[in-house]
């Protein structure tokens, strides 16, 4: 039995010592996962199977290495075994690093994503839209990641009407494609009681093997089974997994998927305030064109002065039959004057003015008429937009801050959730409803008084 008691440092010594003695060198085929080069030209990356990784290092030597492959690759690496004993992790050393063609990973992943399209999971027709203003967000990804502080913060901030219910899964590691899955399914029976309106599926970002579990057929039908309308959230820029594919909707981070998933409360205010603007203006601008048509009917010449109007024609009749005798008999031309006098004696003749006085009376009638018709309209839709605006500001974070609740902001200036989330001595900032408190924290009591929570 050996007594001895050996330092951190002092056992990965005597470990790297009898890896490197007593360790052939040898022979690793595998992919490659996440390859850089280090600032000195060095090259690091992770060769991994489907069960395991191991990390390698290859020195460029006196001149830069000549072959650097690429993220999925599979390579064949001859090195020999060592212990990197600051961190306390073996890695293969390689001497020679050489393309071995497309690695195993990588085919599978190929081959299931062929066999899916050709059964439709990817077909463009079966996506549904989203529902422009959702009440009710279901969340599946981390109940511990920075993916759902994201989500709940840029939701509470556009759209504060919204209810976020939390599935909390595992989005890595041994398992972990089950656990999404089935939590989606659980969130498919969850909507048949409350009825939801977006699922929003993801994490946030990762290497190519932390997202494996979004690359996964399990993951993939569970999506395309959901009665839910599902937004992807993996977290990644560059490539697509399977499960983005799949889904309805793709957001490359999980804030950018909370902003798809919902509206902006401001932007549609400001909306509802133009189109009252707008309708208010087209009834006005109605009411002006009625005023000016009457006005043109109204400067005619038969209101302005009917009697010249009426004797101008008996005056071009008498000049006619000065100039020349008519060859009709006397008696036409009796009869003539008579429809001339009688014409006179019509209302418009005897009282042009009373018959404008009346015009204008139905005028304004009509506008009155006008006006009652259009007023309820318009009240109305200012009524809607006050009780609007006033539940968007009743449910604001200001408007909560002045009721005497008060928001605390880290030292990062993130929201506190926990009490985990700090340490004795960090200065953390508390926002009121008027003004704002720097302190520093004496002391933390962990824990959640309200016990293990469902909705968020």
């Amino acid at each position: 039995m050996n007594d001895q008691v050996y330092t951190p440092s002092g056992l990965n010594r005597l470990v790297r010592q009898v890896l490197e003695g007593q360790f052939p060198a040898v022979w690793v085929r595998g992919e490659v996962s996440r390859p850089k080069l280090g600032p000195t030209g060095h090259l690091y990356f992770t060769l991994k199977d489907a069960q395991a990784a191991v990390e390698v290092v290859q020195f460029r030597g006196l001149r830069p290495l000549a072959y650097i492959p690429a993220d999925g690759e599979e390579v064949l690496v001859f090195g020999t075994l060592t212990l990197y004993e600051p961190q306390g992790k073996y890695e293969l050393r390689a001497r020679t690093v050489h393309p071995a063609g497309i690695g195993l990973l990588r085919q599978e992943l190929e081959a299931l994503k062929a066999r899916l399209e050709a059964e439709g999971l990817f077909a463009l027709e079966r996506k549904r839209p989203l529902p422009p203003y959702p009440r009710r967000i279901g969340v599946i990804t981390s109940r511990r990641g920075a993916a759902i502080r994201d989500i709940v913060t840029v939701a509470a901030r556009r759209w504060p009407p919204a209810e976020l219910y939390v599935f909390p899964v595992r989005v890595q590691g041994e398992g972990a494609e089950w656990e999404v899955a089935q939590a989606i399914a659980d969130a498919a029976l969850f909507h048949r009681e409350t009825p939801l309106d977006v699922l929003i599926v993801g994490r946030g970002g990762g290497a190519a093997e932390d997202l494996a579990a979004f690359n996964t057929e399990a993951v993939a039908r569970a999506i395309f089974a959901s009665p839910v309308p599902v937004v992807s959230a993996v977290g990644h820029e560059v490539d697509w997994t399977i499960a983005d594919l799949v889904a309805d909707l793709r957001a490359p981070t999980p804030s950018a998927a909370a902003e798809l998933a919902v509206p902006s409360a401001a932007e549609l205010l400001e909306r509802v305030r133009d189109r009252l603007r707008r309708a208010r203006g087209a009834v006005l601008a109605s009411v002006d064109r009625t005023e000016a048509a009457l006005r043109r009917v109204l400067a005619r010449r038969v209101f302005r002065d009917p009697v010249r109007t009426l004797l101008a024609p008996m005056d071009r009749l008498d000049q006619a039959l000065r100039r020349r005798p008519l060859r009709a008999p006397e008696v036409l031309v009796a009869d003539r004057k008579e429809r001339l006098i009688r014409a006179m004696a019509r209302r418009p003749f005897r009282a042009p003015l009373a018959l404008v006085e009346e015009r204008e009376e139905r005028l304004d009638h009509i506008a009155e008429r006008l006006s009652l018709v259009v007023r309820p309209h318009l009240l109305a839709a200012q009524a809607r937009a006050e009780r609007l605006i006033a539940r968007l500001e009743g449910a604001s974070p200001l408007g909560i801050l002045s009721r005497g609740y008060s928001l605390t902001l880290g030292p990062d200036g993130r929201p506190l959730r926990r009490a985990g989330e700090v340490e004795r001595g960090d200065v953390v900032e508390t926002v009121l409803g008027q003004g704002r408190l720097r302190s520093r924290v004496e002391e933390v009591e962990a824990g959640d008084p309200r016990g293990e929570a469902g909705p968020a």
